[in-house]
């Protein structure tokens, strides 16, 4: 099962177009479960970015960040942010969420 939304990129500390936000229950239901650790990568023209959940065994080069929880909401939260957001979504307004078990595909958008 997959599942495509579009979002509105984000600010972070004055840079537009740099914020990825995603805040809702459909990230556990496709393995982003709270306390997952997953990687950004880089993948082709058709989607930018590729969000991908690690395995305990896994060895990654890079960065891998983790799924927050907001109490609150009872939801998984995840936000990256920075100048290389902007710079791999630069000339988009908008972003593209194609969920997927265990990837989530992030591809720039215009309104």
């Amino acid at each position: 099962m997959s599942m495509k939304k579009k979002y509105k990129l984000g600010n972070h500390n004055g840079l537009e177009c740099s914020r990825i936000y995603i805040q809702n229950k459909t990230l556990a239901e496709f393995g982003f479960k709270p306390g997952s650790v997953f990687v950004c990568e880089q993948d082709g023209e058709d989607f930018l970015l590729r969000l991908v959940v690690l395995e305990d065994d896994d060895i990654v080069w890079g960065e891998p960040h983790t799924v927050c929880y907001k109490e609150k909401q009872g939801v998984s939260v995840i936000d990256i942010s920075g100048h290389w957001v902007r710079d791999i979504f630069e000339g988009y307004t908008h972003y593209t969420l194609d969920y997927e078990q265990g990837v989530i595909k992030v591809g720039g958008a215009n309104e």
